[in-house]
């Protein structure tokens, strides 16, 4: 392209030379690196609004022809099925591979990095995700009145996505997870068609009202404001990238933190309210401890999240020895451990052993109201005799069954012989009884060898 001659000195027009455009404009996350920050879907839904659109519309349109950007038969699906996307809403926050997907699909639309920080993809070595987040959404009504008297934006911060805050930490009222219009009074997932931050999605009530009443009592609200402190400094780190630790060094840092306590490992179980074998699998890395587990232990042992995230054995070592009688409130655990009698387990199974006709592993196991692993762990051989029963009364079964089937089959070639009639499959396969089919190839076989290739005729 020539040089414009009405150009500046020294300004190239030249558009190989223009830096790239964006598709979306680049609206900038609130609170990203820090405590605070927003979550993901809240961030969709601010940016669908930027343009006046619903997030659906947005999300049809732009985004999920981008979600299947290597794969142009991924991303017609997305297009034509909105709902499959909203089915996989609550997952956005989190650190899954769908997120991954949306992350990269906004960043490769706004030409900006660091959207991982809206998430939890840092942590996704080392945070289980199973109850982990909520699937609806959460709000402190004292913080949207607060935002929109100062001018701040509505949005949703990820801490209240977390499935163990239950209290704002600042205003020390319980999140709201309902309508606060008694017409409405439902619960909403934290994405739907025509979310937007600071109102009801289905009746577009603004959500900066009045909350409960209630508020926790001195000791909850301790535990809520360590739960969210913690929680935070998590958060926060989620804006370095999503490099995170690989949790190798996990069970290391757990030991060390029972160690600080001076506590032996049932006590220390006792401490934090789980059974001892779950803390024994913790240590021995067979089994990594979810959030409010590793809440826990660092209520117990005065260690941080982040250094039990990261397997920081260090900084562990760096803190001060705990006060003597050091013991902080902890909740009681909502974990149900239930207590078996092995013996009753073990006449039910061996009943079932002897039981006609042979029951299996899996229904011995349920009658006998435990999980099928315990049960292997406790007596595998008992375990082991009721599953080959059971598979050899099915294999004895399935040979009766074939036995019958070529019996039959046998039958009925005689039976046309008999009548002078040549017993092509068609005719065979008349005189078969329901569930008898020589379209399976054993039986098609056994037709061909006893037919042969001349028959007779009619």
């Amino acid at each position: 392209m020539p040089a414009d001659p009405g150009a500046p000195e020294g300004v190239d027009f030249e558009p190989s030379r223009w830096p790239p455009r964006s598709r979306l404009v680049g609206l900038v996350p609130i609170g990203i690196g820090t405590p605070g920050a927003e979550c993901l879907t809240s961030y969709v839904s601010r940016l669908a609004w930027t343009y006046n659109l619903a997030p659906a519309q947005l999300v049809t349109r732009v985004i999920a022809p981008t979600l299947g950007a290597a794969d142009p038969r991924l991303a017609e699906r997305w297009v034509r099925h909105l709902d499959a996307i909203l089915r996989r809403q609550p997952t956005l926050n989190s650190h899954t591979p769908w997120t991954a997907m949306w992350v990269e699909a906004l960043e490769a639309l706004m030409l900006r990095a660091g959207l991982s920080g809206l998430t939890l993809l840092r942590w996704r070595e080392v945070l289980p995700y199973k109850g982990l987040l909520r699937s609806v959404r959460a709000w402190c009504p004292a913080c949207l009145a607060g935002w929109a008297a100062s001018g701040v934006p509505a949005h949703e911060p990820l801490l209240w996505q977390f499935s163990t805050v239950e209290t704002c930490p600042e205003h020390a009222v319980p999140l709201e997870v309902t309508c606060p219009n008694v017409a409405c009074g439902r619960s909403a997932p934290v994405l739907m068609s025509r979310s937007r931050p600071g109102e009801c999605p289905r009746c577009r009530t603004r959500l900066d009202g009045a909350g409960r009443p209630d508020a926790p009592g001195a000791e909850e609200l301790d535990w809520q404001r360590f739960v969210a402190r913690e929680i935070g400094t998590v958060i926060a780190a989620s804006g370095q990238g999503t490099e995170g630790p690989d949790g190798l060094g996990t069970a290391g840092a757990v030991h060390a933190a029972i160690g600080r306590t001076g506590l032996t490992l049932t006590a220390f179980a006792a401490r934090i309210g789980v059974a001892p074998s779950t803390v024994s699998l913790w240590k021995d890395s067979r089994r990594q401890p979810s959030l409010p587990q590793l809440l826990r232990i660092a209520r117990a042992s005065a260690v941080g999240l982040i250094p039990l995230l990261e397997g920081d054995l260090a900084a562990i070592a760096a803190l001060p020895p705990l006060e003597p009688g050091h013991r902080p409130f902890i909740p009681r655990s909502r974990e149900v451990h239930p207590r078996h009698d092995w013996g009753a387990i073990q006449r039910c199974l061996e009943a079932a052993l002897a039981a006609e006709p042979p029951v299996s592993l899996a229904a011995a196991v349920r009658s006998a109201g435990v999980a099928e692993e315990y049960a292997r762990r406790r007596d595998p051989a008992l375990c082991h005799a009721l599953a080959r029963r059971y598979a050899d009364w099915l294999a004895a079964g399935r040979r009766r069954r074939e036995a019958s089937s070529e019996a039959a089959v046998r039958s009925a070639i005689a039976a046309l012989r008999a009548e002078r009639r040549r017993p092509s499959r068609y005719r065979v396969q008349q005189r078969l009884p329901a569930g008898v089919s020589l379209r399976r190839p054993a039986l098609f076989r056994l037709w061909q060898a006893e037919v042969g290739g001349a028959g007779t005729t009619e």
